[in-house]
């Protein structure tokens, strides 16, 4: 069934983590591949259109935060996730098609890729999943939605202070922030770790490289949250990318 799919390389990296996959989920990633490509002609989701890439530096990469250990347990106990910056989905769609226990927020401001991602939740019959047409400075100052995920993701999204401010503040105490980086990346933690405290979390630690056979060197900075974040934290739209609380090199 993989194999007509033309999604062996999935199937393997699933199989190798005990997870399946079932011909049903294999056929809801192909759909989404081809709703993707086909939505990418007219609207600018991503600037990768080969299919196999898709699967890889898509969806394989969504998923190497199964290399993060005790992670896979957490999806398993029904999370609500928050996905900041989602773009066309990732990595918070792949996690959800796995785990269908997890509850899942799609925020992504750009309203021609919300409008995507609706056509593709309703594409895939998924439910527990809300798409946020708002910008993550916005949802978190929104009570109805800060401080109520117990997983918070992204990708690619911005660098690390900022990052921070935008999403910690959507975690419960308990919860966990999940950040997809690459090596580059790691050096901005030690400056941004006073920032992060006074935000009330703490850093939990850095994993990998992961994903190396598929051409891919992903690193995750995991983040814990341990407190309230302050009333003054995420700042007005905008704010937090152009004057970021900690400067970095």
């Amino acid at each position: 069934m993989a194999r007509r799919c033309g999604l062996e390389r999935l199937a393997g990296f699933l199989a190798q983590h005990g997870l399946g996959p079932t011909p049903d989920l294999l056929f809801a990633f192909e759909r989404y591949r081809q709703l993707l490509l086909d939505w990418n002609r007219r609207v600018n989701l991503t600037a990768i259109t080969d299919p196999a890439e898709v699967e890889t530096r898509h969806f394989i990469d969504s998923l190497l935060c199964l290399e993060v250990p005790g992670f896979k347990d957490l999806l398993r106990t029904g999370p609500t996730l928050a996905d900041v910056g989602t773009g066309a989905g990732f990595p918070g769609v792949p996690i959800r098609l796995v785990f269908p226990e997890v509850g899942l927020w799609l925020i992504e401001s750009n309203l021609k890729r919300a409008r995507f991602l609706n056509a593709l939740v309703g594409e895939l019959s998924l439910d527990r999943v809300e798409v946020i047409p708002r910008r993550a400075e916005d949802v978190g100052r929104d009570r109805s939605y800060r401080e109520k995920a117990t997983l918070v993701t992204a990708r690619a999204v911005a660098r690390l202070p900022t990052l921070a401010e935008v999403t910690v503040p959507l975690l419960a105490p308990g919860g966990r922030a999940v950040y997809w980086k690459g090596p580059p990346d790691l050096p901005d933690l030690e400056p941004t770790t006073p920032f992060i405290r006074r935000l009330g979390a703490e850093p939990a630690g850095t994993f990998g490289p992961f994903g190396t056979s598929y051409g891919i060197e992903r690193i995750f900075i995991v983040l814990a949250k341990i407190s309230p974040s302050p009333d003054t934290f995420p700042r007005r739209p905008g704010i937090p990318f152009k004057r970021p609380v900690v400067r970095l090199k």
